[in-house]
């Protein structure tokens, strides 16, 4: 029950996060401290988003989630599961393309480095 309640705080930490980040940063506009806010952001989305659900397929593992929090797991049917790999590809060759268009056409990387030109080539056409 951790690994829920843990979800439910990093769901929290990153909304109130936003909520804040976006007032103070209408009342100090500036580039400086708009990089300073994504950066924040950024780590709020990877630590509030991101690591809760990582952990959650290790302990107590991706099966025993549903038991968890007290629903029926679903059933596995193999058109669904071949539907959803057969979707992720595409998925996958747009979020690697996309980062590499960002780190060698913008000079930076997503969620990392910011930007510091506005990509318009490959992907973002």
């Amino acid at each position: 029950m951790v690994v829920v309640y843990l979800g439910l705080l990093g769901l929290l930490a990153f909304v109130m996060g936003a909520a804040v980040l976006g007032i103070w940063l209408r009342k100090h506009p500036s580039k400086a401290n708009a990089e300073r806010s994504g950066r924040i952001m950024h780590f709020l989305f990877f630590a509030g988003l991101v690591t809760p659900p990582l952990i959650g397929i290790f302990y107590p593992g991706l099966t025993h989630l549903d038991g968890l929090v007290g629903i029926h797991p679903l059933p596995w049917k193999p058109f669904f599961l071949s539907a959803g790999i057969i979707l992720a590809i595409p998925g996958l060759y747009f979020f690697g393309m996309s980062n590499r268009s960002l780190r060698e056409l913008g000079s930076g990387a997503n969620a990392f480095r910011l930007t510091k030109q506005i990509v318009e080539r490959d992907v973002y056409l």
